[in-house]
């Protein structure tokens, strides 16, 4: 007991003497866990020694053990037989565990209470301390799972709940809604800071349950505790001291730990090298992690920046777990996590959202827009991951702006059934998308020949036999396009009628590798210029028509958000694909006639024929698939 403390007792002010015994207490807590946990690495270690032993350094700085031998004790623990380890010290470690419990016990009732006498059953349990200890010794002492039996760990947390209800019995304050007691001006400001944050957020929890928070003064460190109000090892606990604040954080889900971690991102909190470990305190996966960031700021400005965003951030822990789960039923785990970051970063968070229903919500509005999920098909597998995550981001947005502002849960509903059916008409712009990419190898296809063309004119066989290539390539990609369209067809019936439109545009792909490969077919002397040239202008008319094809494909994608004048633009292009069709037609009559008439060379007289019949071939496929896209786009006017 502190000189202060002994003066006041013998004075009788008994009163006073509570507040300084529940700092006490508190500050005990902080150490017995550190204890307990020290134990638990170095066995750890022991049973795999190739890991990196941790120091628990950081940690033991947050308990404010200045005791720096301790920092490579897990380090030195030896296995000695299953479930038997040398650990140097390890006795005198959990003495002290003991003492501090004892000083826990002390700060809640008097000498010889009921807690007093289970600390005093539990160490009669666990009689004295062997030469070694065993693994079944620290479970007795760290275990959280009250169905096994008392532990050490079990008596320091129901402890610790006494401690926080004296706290908040002897709170002579409330700063923004903390509960605070001997505090000065500077420190006041800083619970000021962090609850300025939390305050902000904290209205998207609703009605769940916890964030109430504590603070005191305790031998000039500020000592912060908010209650998150999940389990007893999901605690936060902020000490600061000067410009450096400690955050000691334990959860019993390491991916909600990690994603807390980055939320402090901003501002480059320094975390010990032990970021998760397992160990025995819970009741529900036998294990929890436990994290400590140390933050140094600049002044007392960039500290209280930091101590309000971190109080912002704690309302996103909330069901943190219980989003995630059910979140990547639709989309997987890693993109459930990176949605509720999402969420958090907008200052949307995910409770809302688990308030309307969650999953069951989400299954009942995919089921009435009556979407082709296969049997344990996820929704990204059936609509893609982007469109699948730009859908679950409206989600998130719509539950909690629209819970924020009292709308109805069945306007909200009717709200997310119309954002699935935008999303799902992305189908039909995938399908479309994959007509423009096709459309543009086309015009590729088309100049290229003409180019070909050309050069042949000026004997250049070497660029015609290179095109030749390019053309096959293109040609190739452009099959892709037309089996991908087909997968998309299989599962969106919408998708048909763009798919056959493609397939008819394919037919001009095709066409025009294969006038590529006729032109490029090895000859004996140059090919007569008088042949080529009218050749030239049947390549002309269908490169206008390509061109024309793809404005009128890119012109259908921005229709469904366009205005008249879009309308008016798309069927343009689709006529221009049917006049440049009819020049072609002529074209190829003015070509042929050249070639029968004109050739010496039979040879040559065949190729370039073939040629000229790709090239009106192509054309004509180009006008059937500007009608099916002109079909297409008119049926979904009616249907709309």
């Amino acid at each position: 007991m502190c000189p202060k403390t002994l003066v006041l007792s013998e004075l009788g002010e008994q009163e006073l003497l509570v507040p300084a015994l529940v700092n006490r207490g508190l500050a005990a807590n902080d150490r017995v866990k550190y204890f307990l946990s020290l134990l638990q690495a170095a066995l750890d270690h022991a049973d795999q020694p190739e890991v990196p032993a941790p120091t628990l350094r950081r940690e033991r700085l947050a308990a404010g053990v200045a005791d720096p031998k301790l920092d490579s004790l897990p380090g030195e623990a030896v296995l000695v037989s299953p479930g038997r380890y040398r650990v140097a010290g390890w006795a005198e470690v959990e003495a002290r565990a003991i003492l501090a419990v004892r000083d826990m016990v002390a700060a809640v009732e008097p000498e010889g209470g009921p807690s007093s006498r289970r600390l005093d059953a539990l160490l009669a349990t666990l009689g004295p301390a062997p030469e070694e200890i065993t693994r079944e010794r620290l479970i007795q002492l760290t275990s959280g799972v009250r169905s096994r039996g008392d532990s050490l760990h079990l008596l320091v947390l129901d402890l610790h709940a006494r401690l926080n209800a004296l706290q908040a019995r002897l709170a002579t304050e409330s700063v923004d809604g903390a509960l605070a007691y001997g505090l000065d001006d500077t420190s006041r400001r800083l619970v000021a800071a962090f609850m300025g944050g939390l305050n902000r957020t904290a209205p998207l929890r609703f009605d769940h349950p916890g964030l109430g928070t504590t603070a005191t003064l305790h031998d000039g460190r500020l000592v912060i505790q908010n209650d998150i109000g999940e389990t007893d090892v999901h605690v936060l606990i902020l000490h600061v001291e000067g410009l450096t604040a400690t955050v000691t954080c334990s959860d019993l889900h390491a991916e909600r730990l990690g994603f807390f971690q980055r939320q402090l991102a901003p501002f480059a909190v320094e975390w010990s090298e032990t970021v998760t470990r397992a160990s025995t305190l819970a009741e529900d996966q036998g294990r929890y992690y436990l994290t400590v960031g140390r933050m140094t700021a600049r002044d007392q400005a960039q500290l209280q920046e930091f101590l309000a965003h971190l109080g912002s951030r704690l309302v996103f822990l909330i069901d943190w777990n219980r989003a995630r789960k059910q979140l990547r039923n639709f989309c997987g785990n890693k993109k459930a996590i990176a949605l509720l970051e999402w969420a958090a970063r907008m200052d949307l968070g995910h409770i809302a959202f688990l308030r309307l229903g969650g999953d069951r919500m989400l299954s009942e509005v995919l089921e009435t827009v009556r979407l082709p999920l296969r049997p344990g098909e996820r929704l990204d597998q059936a609509l893609g991951g982007k469109a699948t995550e730009e859908f679950l981001q409206s989600v998130l947005r719509l539950a909690s702006e629209g819970l924020r502002h009292d709308r109805s849960e069945f306007l909200l509903r009717d709200a997310l059934r119309a954002e699935l059916v935008r999303h799902v008409a992305t189908a039909e712009g995938s399908a479309l998308s994959l007509v423009r990419d096709h459309a543009t190898l086309i015009v590729e296809l088309a100049a290229g020949l003409q180019d070909a063309l050309a050069r042949a004119r000026l004997g250049d066989h070497g660029f015609v036999a290179r095109n030749a290539e390019r053309a096959r390539t293109w040609e190739h990609q452009a099959d892709q396009l037309v089996n991908q369209a087909r997968q998309l067809a299989q599962r969106w019936t919408e998708v048909t009628s763009i798919q056959d439109l493609l397939a008819r545009a394919d037919d001009a792909a095709d066409d025009l590798e294969e006038a590529g490969f006729l032109l490029a077919l090895p000859t004996e002397g140059a090919l007569e210029e008088g042949l080529l040239a009218p050749l030239g202008h049947l390549a002309e008319a269908v490169v206008r028509g390509a061109e024309a094809h793809t404005r009128a494909v890119a012109t259908a994608m921005a229709l469904p958000h366009g205005g008249r004048e879009d309308y008016a633009d798309f069927l343009e292009a689709v006529d221009e694909v049917l006049s440049a069709e009819h020049q072609a037609d002529a074209a190829y009559r003015a070509a042929r006639s050249t070639v029968l008439t004109q050739a010496t060379d039979f040879r040559q007289a065949l190729r370039l024929g073939e040629v000229a019949r790709a090239l009106e071939s192509a054309a004509d496929g180009l006008m059937h698939a500007a009608l099916g896209l002109r079909s297409h786009v008119l049926e979904r006017l009616r249907v709309a």
